[in-house]
C-alpha cells in the first residue's frame, strides 16, 4: 500500500508539478482504515477523500448509463468517483451537470465542498 500510494504520488508531481492534497483511495466508499489514514499522511496528503456516488465509468458502460447511475444516487454534497480518459464519462457530464441544475445542486471540485 506504502509503495502504490507513494508511486501515485511520483505521477501526480512528474504530471502536474504537485502530488495534490487530497488522496482518494480505490474502491474506498466508506471510512478508510487507519493503515490508509497513515500511509497517506507519510506521502504527504493531509486529507483522505472518499466517495459516496459510484457510477462505475470505469467499466466503459456508455454515457447513459454513467448519467442514470450519477442521478440515482446523487444527494447534497455527494461525491461522485470520476475517472479520466473515459469518452462515456466525458459525454455524461454535460448532462450530468444539467440534472444538478434541477435538483439545485452545483458541481464543485472538493476543495471548494470541504472548504
Amino acid at each position: 500500500m506504502s509503495q502504490e500510494i507513494t508511486r501515485c504520488a511520483a505521477v501526480l508531481t512528474e504530471q502536474t508539478g504537485g502530488e495534490g492534497r487530497w488522496f482518494r483511495p480505490s474502491g474506498i466508499e466508506s471510512e478508510p482504515s487507519a493503515l490508509i489514514l497513515d500511509e497517506a499522511s507519510k506521502a504527504g496528503y493531509p486529507t483522505v477523500v472518499g466517495f459516496d456516488v459510484d457510477p462505475r465509468d470505469y467499466q466503459d458502460p456508455g454515457a447513459s448509463a454513467i448519467v442514470a447511475r450519477v442521478a440515482a444516487g446523487i444527494q447534497p454534497g455527494s461525491i461522485v468517483s470520476l475517472h479520466l480518459g473515459h469518452s462515456g464519462t466525458v459525454s455524461a457530464f454535460p448532462r450530468i451537470a444539467a440534472i444538478l441544475q434541477q435538483r439545485k445542486l452545483a458541481p464543485v471540485l472538493v476543495r471548494d465542498l470541504l472548504a
